[in-house]
């Protein structure tokens, strides 16, 4: 892969997450105060316990706020990808791209309740929450084939992972069966077999960080322990994000996100440098 191609590809994602970020800005002015106030009215959100006052009164400041987090945090990451790690030779951050993409993808989320509250037809909600899930699946995916390089997988081959996270992850994110008359509290409809979800997310974070701990014994590069490190705060601080259960979730989400971001694209860039 060239070093233009990969720019290209930065760029795209870059360009698509920003179209993300104009589509829930869009849906976020035509709701008006609901964007804030109707999510209660949701058939199936979960409601907030006692203590949680301004939350019982906004149901959907959480779920948007984080929504907000992490398109600002996929727009952020992919401008850096495009205008200053463009140049990087590695496949780890080529993959990463995705993750970002499919963070920033969570934006959507405000069109899914914008659709819910102003009568969207059934066909038309589905779509956004089968996209977001295709998302999740792709990001996840992607962190995991990212890592394979590190211990050594050719980088001749990389078509080869490429269109096997794209296609598992467009397979599962239409596959699994949703509930379209129920909504979580991240603001989709419910997906079935969330152990299903679970157990991939845990596989993914399990097997990338183990790579990077590998790679560390392998090359005899320490910084790669780091990049575990990175990977693993990424995967959690992701999760937490998008689960949007809490402040403080979201609060520890995003700064677990933040400094696990920092650690891998300093250490696998770092690395690169010298090769």
């Amino acid at each position: 892969m060239t070093i233009s191609s990969r720019t290209r590809t930065y760029r795209a994602c870059w360009i698509l997450a920003l179209v993300f970020a104009a589509v829930s800005a869009t849906a976020f002015l035509r709701l008006g105060p609901d964007a804030l106030t109707g999510a209660g009215r949701l058939p199936g959100y979960p409601a907030h316990g006692r203590g949680m006052e301004i939350l019982a009164r906004y149901p959907g400041a959480l779920p948007v706020a984080a929504a907000v987090l992490c398109s600002a945090y996929g727009i952020v990451v992919l401008f850096l990808l495009s205008f200053r790690y463009s140049r990087t030779v590695s496949m780890e951050l080529y993959f990463f791209a995705f993750w970002a993409l499919a963070l920033a993808a969570e934006a959507l989320r405000v069109e899914s309740l914008r659709g819910a509250l102003l009568g969207a037809s059934f066909p038309e909600r589905s779509i956004v929450t089968r996209l977001l899930l295709s998302m999740r699946f792709l990001g996840i995916f992607s962190l995991f084939a990212g890592s394979l390089y590190s211990v050594g997988y050719s980088e001749d081959k990389q078509s080869v992972p490429i269109g096997a996270v794209l296609l598992a992850s467009l397979a599962l994110g239409t596959g699994l069966p949703i509930n379209t008359g129920i909504f979580g509290a991240d603001l989709l409809q419910r997906v079935g077999y969330t152990q299903l979800y679970g157990f991939l997310y845990a596989a993914c974070l399990l097997g990338a960080s183990a790579n990077y701990a590998l790679a560390a014994r392998l090359t005899g590069e320490k910084g790669y322990n780091l990049a575990a490190l990175g990977n693993a705060l990424i995967f959690v601080g992701g999760l937490a994000l998008r689960a949007s259960r809490s402040p403080g979730t979201v609060i520890l989400g995003t700064l677990g996100l933040a400094a696990g971001t920092v650690l891998f694209l300093r250490k696998i860039h770092a690395y690169y440098l010298w090769l």
